[in-house]
């Protein structure tokens, strides 16, 4: 399992590591959705700072924007982070596709990449 999701005070962080792929994502959010805490959270960390590879193509990341896009009519009021991966401008394109196609579609969620989880969890939290 290349993640682990970690909850906390109102929200949930994604760590991703090593190589990490569309499965692994899906596994991901399966995981967050299907737990009950998933109702309370304000807010969801992608930290993709520990990945080497990211094996997503932009049409993957739709498939992503476009689920998350469903969760927000049952999950409103979030905010969305992602921590891209240092020195791999592949993966930092990629995730920000997924800001872009979320935002074109409609959602309700806030989004936005941040440079580290303390800036992420810093621009989550509003402060």
């Amino acid at each position: 399992m290349a993640y682990s999701l970690e909850w906390i005070e109102r929200g949930a962080i994604f760590r991703y590591h090593g190589a990490v792929n569309g499965t692994e994502i899906q596994a991901s959010l399966d995981a967050f959705y299907s737990d009950a805490r998933s109702e309370q959270a304000r807010f969801q960390i992608a930290d993709f700072s520990g990945t080497q590879t990211l094996d997503m193509t932009r049409r993957d990341m739709d498939h992503v924007a476009a689920m998350d896009n469903g969760a927000s009519t049952y999950l409103p009021f979030q905010r969305v982070a992602i921590v891209p991966p240092p020195d791999n401008e592949e993966a930092r394109e990629t995730l920000a596709h997924y800001c872009a196609t979320a935002s074109l579609l409609g959602t309700d969620w806030e989004i936005t990449m941040a440079d580290s989880v303390d800036a992420a969890l810093a621009w989550v939290k509003g402060e």
